[in-house]
This record gives structure tokens, C-alpha cells and sequence, in this order.
């Protein structure tokens, strides 16, 4: 990037992306490496940056630094994220979610510390300036963040929030899915070894009445129970499966598959709530459905 004339920190970036998302052998353990290296040098930057800040000169730009900090986080910021994400079409809490979240950090210092080793003329304290604006965002922000992605309904308790952006984590061979037997279950009074199940597949786990259950071949089952089933994990399910969910005002709302045009045929699940649809003509798609269907 030197060499071409480009951006040092963004080539760094982009190598992190790709090497985040790459398949490395240990990298489970690599991760837990530079996660922990990170940590510390984001420690030492901290103390560094606070060792450069003088009390008198904060105070001083603190007003300053609050209407900016009031016009990034109201007008600048937001504007910028809807109209970005407005191209994706994403949902208005979404964007209102990562406008809120757009914190700034050590990096904004850094940056400001450098501008002014450079002996760049600006007519005032930049470092200060941004030091304050820092300080509000942490504050303000970064306390009230878990509060709006409540309200906003952002939370999503089943996602793996290492895998947001990069693959961090590695993913085991075997994968587990949560079956709950009903009232009218055709298994209740059945025996686990009486199931047949397929090679590969197996019970790991009963939770009747919340209360956990080693399986094991003569247990019997009872209705409401619920079975953690393990498998070999289907690497290639991402290749012949797609999902989309049914967001508030879609025109399909309320409305049968037989209904519906296009390749209604492809869909093959409906995730809804807590539980799974198997689709036929007469399903009626509500607010909030998974579809899981093949690809084209």
C-alpha cells in the first residue's frame, strides 16, 4: 500500500477481513491469542492518551466537543447510515441501531494526535476537541446501547455475535437442534433405542420438566419432553438453501401460499416463532416467518 501511494490502515484492515474469514490451521487458538494482545494494547493506549490529556484543557473544550458530539450522533451520522443502508433496503430499526452504535474510540485520538505531529494548522486544540467527543460518545452511547437495541428489538439471543462481521470462531462437525414432543406425539411411552434412529444422528439430551436426562437406550419417553438431537453437521446446506423473513407490511402477510406467485414450490420450511411449518398450499405466511426454501 506504501509503495502505490494507498492507505496503510485500510490495507491493514481489509488483510484483517480476509484473514478473518479465511480457513487457518489453530485458529480457535489464534484468535484467543491476538484477542487477549488486543486487549492489552488497547489498555496501554488508553493510559498513553490519558498521560497526554491536561485536566485544564479538557475542561475547556468540552463545550465545544458536546455540539459536535449532538451533531454527529442527531444529524451527521444518522444521515450518512440511512442513506447507505437505504441502498440495502435495511429495516429503519436496523439503521437507527448502527447510527446509535456509531461510536468513537482510541482510533479517533490517534488520528487527531497524528494531524497535529504533523503540524497541520487548525486554530485550536484538536486533540482535546476530539478526546471530549470521545468521552461523551463512551458515556452516553456506549451506556444507552443495550437499552435502545431492546427497544429497537435488535437482540437476537440465538445468533453468534463472533461471527457478525468475521468467522472468528470455529465451527465443530456436529451440530444440535431442540425437538419438542406435543400432547399428541406418536413417541410418548416409546423407548429411545425403539426409535431406530439413523446412523449419525443420536439423543444427547431430555429436558422434561426442565430437568435434565441422560439418554439412554430404555428410557422412556413422555409427552412434552424435549430431545436435544446431535448430527453431523451439512456443510453444503448453504449451497442449496436460502431463507428470508417476512418483515411488517409485507404484501404476502395473511395471504396462502396457493395464493401467492412465483416459486411458492421451493419452499420447503417455515421457521415461525419457536417451532418449524412443513408448507402446503393453505399456509398462511404471518409477520415475522422464516422462509427456508431452495435455491434457484
Amino acid at each position: 500500500a506504501a509503495l502505490i501511494g494507498g492507505n496503510g490502515y485500510l490495507a491493514v484492515y481489509m488483510t484483517g477481513i480476509l484473514m478473518g474469514n479465511a480457513k487457518l490451521r489453530e485458529k480457535k487458538e489464534l484468535v484467543h491469542f491476538f484477542d487477549g494482545l488486543s486487549a492489552l494494547m488497547q489498555i496501554v493506549i488508553f493510559f498513553i492518551l490519558g498521560l497526554l490529556a491536561k485536566p485544564d484543557l479538557l475542561l475547556a473544550m468540552l463545550p465545544m466537543a458536546f455540539a459536535i458530539f449532538l451533531a454527529l450522533s442527531l444529524f451527521a451520522r444518522p444521515g450518512a447510515v440511512f442513506a447507505i443502508l437505504g441502498l440495502k433496503k435495511a429495516p429503519w430499526q436496523q439503521s437507527a441501531l448502527v447510527s446509535f452504535a456509531g461510536l468513537r474510540g482510541a482510533a479517533s485520538i490517534v488520528f487527531a494526535i497524528m494531524a497535529m505531529a504533523d503540524q497541520a494548522e487548525f486554530g485550536l486544540d484538536v486533540f482535546h476537541l476530539v478526546f471530549g467527543i470521545v468521552l461523551f460518545s463512551i458515556t452516553i452511547q456506549g451506556t444507552l446501547l443495550p437499552f435502545a437495541a431492546r427497544k429497537l428489538d435488535m437482540v437476537n439471543g440465538e445468533g453468534n455475535v463472533l461471527k457478525t462481521f468475521n468467522d472468528y470462531s470455529e465451527d465443530g462437525d456436529l451440530c444440535f437442534c431442540q425437538v419438542v414432543l406435543d400432547q399428541r406425539t406418536p413417541l410418548h411411552g416409546h423407548t429411545i433405542e425403539s426409535l431406530a434412529l439413523p446412523s449419525g444422528l443420536s439423543v444427547a439430551l431430555v429436558l422434561r420438566n426442565r430437568k435434565p436426562l441422560v439418554p439412554h437406550g430404555g428410557l422412556i419417553l413422555h409427552a412434552l419432553d424435549t430431545l436435544i438431537v446431535t448430527g453431523t453437521k451439512f456443510e453444503s446446506a448453504g449451497k442449496l438453501l436460502d431463507q428470508e423473513r417476512i418483515e411488517a407490511q409485507d404484501e404476502r402477510i395473511g395471504r396462502a401460499l396457493m395464493d401467492l406467485q412465483g416459486d411458492v414450490h421451493r419452499i420447503v420450511c417455515i421457521k415461525r416463532e419457536e417451532g418449524y411449518v412443513v408448507p402446503d398450499g393453505t399456509t398462511i405466511l404471518q409477520e415475522g416467518d422464516m422462509l427456508i426454501f431452495l435455491k434457484s
